[in-house]
């Protein structure tokens, strides 16, 4: 079993603010704004999304995710005396993205006043019925700001303030025309499983050599996909604006995967290098694969706020010509998934006896291992 080397991909979205003394925004000689005036802020999000060692995630023929201006969600929330309530999501009028360390930068006009704000990304450009969100209008700025999701769409890539929550968050004064900075920094929220299927031999102690697929092209035979499902039990459905779990009873969920031209990628290499030291889980590549074996770019979803393993997964796969089966994976409790914010499980499904994925004959292992950050290990075969 790898262990595997912690690894953590983060937007840094700094917000540096400005308030533009005008003439008709001061109301007296020292400069002190009213409540009713308007002062002009200008954001500068620093949105470079990197690996280790410097380069911007780009993948040849991989999904990988990209971040667009479109996909920010700034969230003013004003106090009142009393509260911190929300006033409004802040438009940036006319953003612009360079492209050179992908900073977003725009202007916008707030009401003068004392703000908290809060920050997320993946909110503004999911499909429509992704997510539930909260009647704004005159809410105050609690932990209990949930983000619920419905089950209709799969679970995007979203990134939130998850190192902060609602108190602790940086306030911030417009009332005297200063110039202030401020500081967003937002973190995967989100739980993601991969799906792999590797040729390999099984030893006397229980462990798996990995070896090229030599039948076809490809573990699947050269058969073309069809359709393939992950079969989930005991899924989350809400946390909060800070990546809080504040699911009250959990739910199961068919999730299908599409775009297989892009989301499967088939290995070239000698060896299976995906494991330990492995970073290129948004960027995975042909060559970091053994000759045949394939990775599946698999789903989102809602983590745990620790390692327990509590959701069940099946995994259904079909072809185009009509041979399909289903694997069972979670088998005992050893074998349940732990979904935990920033970590992708990797589900490895190792295909025994020279066969291929859909042989009427193959037997199964699997191995899932936890990565991105400390790990968590689980292994097993299914026959």
């Amino acid at each position: 079993m790898n262990t595997l080397r912690k690894f953590s991909l983060v937007i840094l979205a700094g917000l540096f603010i400005t308030a533009c003394q005008n003439d008709d925004e001061l109301t007296d000689s020292q400069g002190q704004l009213t409540a009713g005036d308007r002062t002009e802020v200008t954001f500068e999000v620093d949105a470079n999304i990197i690996s280790p060692e410097g380069s911007v995630l780009r993948a040849s023929n991989a999904i990988t995710p990209g971040y667009t201006a479109d996909g920010f969600s700034i969230y003013a929330f004003r106090n009142n005396g009393t509260d911190y309530v929300y006033s409004e999501t802040v438009t940036l009028t006319n953003p612009v993205v360079a492209e050179e360390g992908k900073k977003l930068t725009g202007k916008a006009n707030l009401l003068v006043g004392d703000y908290k704000f809060v920050g997320a990304y993946g909110l503004n450009n999911a499909p429509n019925g992704t997510y539930n969100l909260p009647t704004w209008s005159s809410q105050p700025l609690t932990n209990n700001l949930l983000i619920n999701y419905p089950g209709t769409q799969n679970v995007t890539e979203l990134f939130l303030q998850t190192d902060v929550n609602a108190s602790s968050l940086p306030n911030y004064d417009f009332t005297n025309g200063a110039t202030e900075s401020v500081s967003i920094t937002l973190k995967r929220a989100v739980s993601r499983v991969d799906v792999m299927f590797i040729s390999a031999d099984k030893n006397p102690d229980g462990t798996y050599t990995e070896k090229p697929y030599t039948g076809a092209s490809n573990i699947f035979n050269d058969f073309e996909l069809q359709a393939l499902q992950l079969r989930m039990r005991g899924l989350n459905n809400a946390m909060n604006f800070f990546g809080v779990n504040a699911t009250t009873t959990q739910v199961d969920q068919n999730i299908n995967l599409s775009n297989f031209a892009n989301s499967v990628v088939v290995g070239s290499g000698q060896e299976t290098i995906i494991g330990e030291g492995y970073t290129r889980f948004d960027n995975v590549q042909s060559a970091d694969i053994i000759q045949g074996a394939a990775h599946v770019f698999g789903s989102y979803f809602f983590p745990n706020n620790d390692a327990t393993k509590t959701t069940e997964l099946d995994i259904y796969i079909s072809s185009t010509n009509g041979l399909e089966r289903t694997i069972p994976i979670s088998i005992d409790d050893d074998h349940k998934l732990p979904l935990e914010r920033n970590k992708v499980t990797l589900v490895k499904v190792y295909v025994l006896n020279d066969n291929h994925v859909f042989s009427t004959t193959v037997d199964f292992a699997v191995e899932i291992d936890t990565v991105w950050e400390d790990p968590n290990e689980v292994s097993g075969e299914i026959k």
